[in-house]
């Protein structure tokens, strides 16, 4: 899974902004570097604050790494997901990078109730955002039942849509021309369909 993690983990830097700090009054992630917020690195480095600018400035590509793979990657149960279906665990982490892991955790569990064929497939999960044994199970039937290629369009489509519907939330939340108008286009762009 190393490996694979390794092949996600160069465009969503890129995706990121790769090595350079950002401190826009937009972003609400504040001091930013390869995607990093202050409050994440903080968090990581376990300060009991949020990082300083001049940390998240500091921040190197091997850290950075670090956390993306235990916080975005193994935390959430997206390398095992990647063990039945590496594109699907492709977009999790990078969805879950961008908006939290446990939005597209939840994402996917709706997306497979969606798809079991009225519960003949198995049975409606529990949208808990914990992508653990029983989720794992039901897209394995899935890519068993559907074929692996359509199941894993189907569920990148349903995934990408529950996205799109969070931008626009998020964006409609501040009312009209608000802050997050200007991260939008950035983001379908960047998120949708990768």
């Amino acid at each position: 899974m190393s490996d694979l993690f390794d092949g996600f983990l160069a465009g969503l830097l890129a995706r990121e902004g790769g090595a350079t700090y950002t401190n826009r009054a937009a972003d609400r992630g504040g001091p930013t570097r390869w995607g990093i917020t202050a409050k994440t690195l903080g968090a990581w480095r376990k300060l009991g604050r949020d990082a300083t600018g001049l940390e998240v400035s500091l921040l190197g590509h091997d850290e950075a790494a670090a956390i993306y793979r235990a916080q975005y990657f193994v935390g959430p149960g997206f390398d095992q997901i990647a063990a039945l279906s590496p594109r699907i665990a492709e977009e999790l982490v990078d969805s879950g990078v961008n908006l939290g892991p446990e939005w597209p955790s939840r994402w996917l569990q709706r997306g497979l109730n969606l798809l079991n064929m009225r519960g003949a497939w198995f049975p409606d999960l529990v949208v808990d955002g914990n992508a653990g044994g029983k989720t794992r199970a039901a897209l394995q039937v899935l890519l068993q039942r559907r074929g692996v290629r359509q199941a894993e369009d189907l569920v990148l489509k349903a995934l990408n849509g529950f996205q799109f519907g969070r931008y626009v939330d998020l964006t409609e939340a501040g009312g009209p021309n608000g802050d997050q108008e200007l991260n939008v286009s950035g983001w379908i762009a960047q998120r949708i369909g990768f």
